[in-house]
């Protein structure tokens, strides 16, 4: 395992400390923007543990590109996720006196990678009945190496970090302990109980699948727990309830104490009308469910970062059937199947409820690449479950095509992410646009450019530009808000044009 990991490292080495810019970045410098907004103010405690972007110096104050909540201070706090995604890097970055930089970012997303592929590994022991160092453990190792080498996975397990990324660790925590569950014969201890109640609870501090998959496995054991007249899975039940609502909770009580629950209320209800895609005039982009063209991107982003995947899946499926046809009990088993559809499930409930979103941005499919993953690896142990039944003399004969066809893959896999990932797709702009305002404002100025200050400029340019796309608007807001000095970033094709030191009596000076 570690081997395949080092693999992927080697595979992945071109794109190691480069320049932030290209496909989806901008959610790792909002990451690394945070971060550096907390390091150089004193820390997440001064800022009720909520992922601040405001810098530090005076004229940064009221500016809320990235949306969000604006405290007294003029401070601005995203508050779309709950804030773990930011809180576990900054201080893992912090406990090895590390800086916060892209390269370090990406150093940490590469241990996540490892650790999260190790989970989804002892979620298929788990799941296909396997013991580790008494089975053979084809299918965990080789759903280990295809969550190592999807070209989505390289790429956004590598180059980008965000909220999404890190809830692939706790989407596969959450299935093995729920799994663990459905294997109790007897009433859990507390020990089990109190780690259930953590991975619950941390899986909905990141990201609101979590919630989803809680609560359709809660429900099955509703379900269950009622026709049965059962009363094995009451504290199970308790726990998931529990460690939901201190979850929930917890996150409401910390942005509300921002700026008071009502502008955290409304800037939720906002950002939902946008990323839920059920209005076509709130959607973003117009991206939504009545848009036909919607399901085309999706669909399209789902391929680009999984299509090998998708092909494992389809020759899974068909191997299913064949051993289907060879035995009628190499059909899933029935916890398999409780896990699948739970999993299916919330899967499906995330798309719907969040379809803007997951159409919009393709890191939104990391977690359907997970499920199809997971399927496979199900689909090829009941196929060999049915051959072993029929003919267990020459059942290893089995592993040959699946070997074969998943290292194509895996090889094609890589390919794919070399010529989508290159350097030759390297744009500096934002880079360069950063280090302009970083050497050409002072503190006290007051940083104006003419397009949208994106992530990538606030984390090189360790401030927050305001867009005004002429300089006559940039004057007038000094004026209006009492502002005697500023810089303002003219740009041409993404890049710097000219750079003038400005004032409130309409004074300008080219300085760059």
């Amino acid at each position: 395992m570690l081997v395949l990991f080092a693999f992927s490292i080697v595979v992945r080495q071109s794109n190691f400390n480069q320049p932030l810019g290209r496909h989806h970045e901008w959610i790792s410098a909002h990451t690394l923007v945070t971060m550096k907004a907390w390091a150089e103010r004193g820390g997440p405690e001064h800022f009720h543990f909520a992922p601040l972007y405001t810098f530090k110096n005076v004229p940064d104050k009221h500016v809320g590109v990235l949306g969000g909540v604006e405290d007294s201070n003029g401070d601005f706090y995203y508050v779309s996720y709950p804030p773990l995604a930011y809180l576990l890097p900054y201080y893992s970055l912090k406990l090895f006196n590390a800086g916060f930089t892209s390269a370090n970012l990406q150093i940490y997303s590469l241990v996540l990678h490892f650790f999260t592929a190790f989970m989804l590994f002892l979620l298929l022991i788990q799941l296909t009945g396997k013991k580790i160092y008494t089975d053979w453990l084809f299918i965990p190792l080789l759903g280990f190496a295809l969550y190592l080498f999807a070209p989505g996975y390289l790429w956004f397990h590598s180059n980008v970090y965000f909220v999404d990324v890190l809830m692939q660790f706790f989407l596969f925590a959450l299935l093995l302990i729920f799994h663990k569950v459905l294997l109790l014969e007897e009433k859990p201890d507390w020990k089990f109980l109190s780690l259930l109640f953590a991975i619950v609870f941390l899986s909905i501090y990141t990201e609101w699948l979590g919630v989803f998959i809680s609560f359709f496995f809660f429900l099955f054991l509703f379900v269950w727990s009622i026709l049965k007249k059962s009363r094995k899975f009451i504290s199970v039940m308790l726990i998931i309830a529990a460690a939901t609502s201190c979850s929930l909770g917890t996150t409401f009580l910390q942005y509300s104490s921002i700026a008071g629950s009502d502008k955290f209320i409304q800037a939720s209800v906002d950002k939902y009308k946008m990323r839920s895609g059920q209005s076509d005039d709130k959607a973003e982009y117009g991206i939504s469910i009545s848009n036909p063209e919607s399901y085309t991107l999706l669909n399209r982003h789902l391929t680009n970062n999984f299509i090998t995947v998708e092909n494992i899946l389809g020759f899974s499926v068909l191997l299913f059937l064949i051993g289907l046809m060879l035995s009628k009990k190499s059909f899933v088993t029935l916890t398999q199947g409780i896990i699948l559809l739970v999993f299916l499930f919330a899967i499906g409930l995330h798309i719907f409820v969040f379809f803007n979103f997951n159409a919009l941005h393709d890191f939104g499919t990391l977690k359907t690449g997970a499920l199809m993953i997971v399927f496979s690896m199900v689909f090829f142990q009941r196929a060999y479950h049915a051959i072993n039944s029929k003919w267990p003399r020459y059942s290893y004969l089995f592993f040959i095509p699946v070997l074969l066809f998943c290292g194509v893959k895996i090889l094609q896999s890589i390919d794919i992410y070399q010529r989508d990932n290159s350097l030759a797709t390297l744009r500096k702009e934002n880079l360069e646009i950063g280090h302009a305002i970083k050497t050409c404002a002072q503190a006290d100025e007051k940083v104006f450019i003419d397009i949208w200050p994106c992530p990538e400029i606030m984390y090189y340019a360790e401030r927050n530009p305001l867009p005004e796309k002429e300089m006559s608007n940039a004057i007038k807001f000094m004026r209006d808000f009492g502002i005697e000095k500023g810089v303002y970033i003219r740009s041409e094709n993404g890049g710097v044009k000219e750079v003038f030191r400005i004032n409130s009596a309409g004074d300008s000076l080219k300085i760059k």
